[in-house]
């Protein structure tokens, strides 16, 4: 489903040559629920980014579903994969629109028992579909979004800090809810975050990023005491 091969990215900082990954190598297979955790800089937005299309790789390259994404992608390529992967941000209100939850769900789709499928499935209440997103609480606009996404049908789904902001209660409604819709859709789940009792709660391979390397991967827990030893 996702092979990422040898993902080099270099930037240019005024007379510095910045190397913001270095030789990453991983795959994730459909139906998967995978963690990349990391400190800030350890280069998981410069991956993200190129999963999503908006960054080329200087070296290597990444295959969605069998489209490369390398430093020679055409821009029609690239806008394929909009229809494979699709993406939710740490800030919800960046991603909402529309006038009213039910114009927001439906702005991809007009696919309205689909709708009300998901949102049986994600608890979202129908008596939230006249109101505006903007009125709705951070774990609501983040099941919105969630839902808005799900009805495009992607097989991936990359959730870039989500439970950002949210109490830990919504949090662990959250994950939880993540986890239905990866057992009921086989969605391929990619969970970016610092948090990581949310990582343990989610359960998937853990990928370990710092300064641009992938140090480690594995069961949380083994990737967190193997990058400990690394640094004592």
């Amino acid at each position: 489903m996702i092979e990422i091969k040898s993902v080099s990215k270099n930037f240019i900082d005024g007379k510095s040559n910045v190397n913001a990954l270095d030789d990453i190598s991983f795959s994730v297979k459909q139906g998967e629920i995978i963690s990349i955790i990391g400190k800030t800089g350890s280069g998981k937005s410069t991956l993200l980014n190129i999963m999503l299309g908006i960054l080329k790789p200087t070296k290597g390259e990444i295959i969605l579903d069998g489209i490369s994404i390398n430093r020679k992608s055409k821009k029609k390529n690239l806008r394929k994969i909009t229809k494979i992967l699709l993406s939710s941000f740490q800030y919800p209100d960046h991603q909402l629109f529309n006038s009213t939850v039910k114009n927001e769900i439906l702005y991809n789709s007009n696919d309205e028992n689909y709708m009300k499928e998901l949102m049986k499935i994600i608890n979202f209440s129908q008596d939230l579909l006249d109101e505006s997103p903007f009125n709705l609480s951070s774990g609501q606009k983040r099941k919105l979004i969630l839902i808005s996404l799900l009805i495009q049908k992607p097989k991936i789904l990359l959730l870039d800090e989500s439970t950002a902001f949210l109490d830990p209660k919504s949090r662990v409604e959250f994950l939880k809810t993540l986890i239905n819709i990866n057992e009921k859709y086989n969605t391929t789940i990619i969970f970016v975050s610092h948090n990581i009792e949310d990582v343990r709660r989610l359960n998937g391979k853990t990928y370990l990023l710092d300064d641009g390397k992938l140090i480690c991967s594995g069961n949380v827990n083994n990737v967190l005491l193997k990058y400990g030893e690394k640094n004592e």
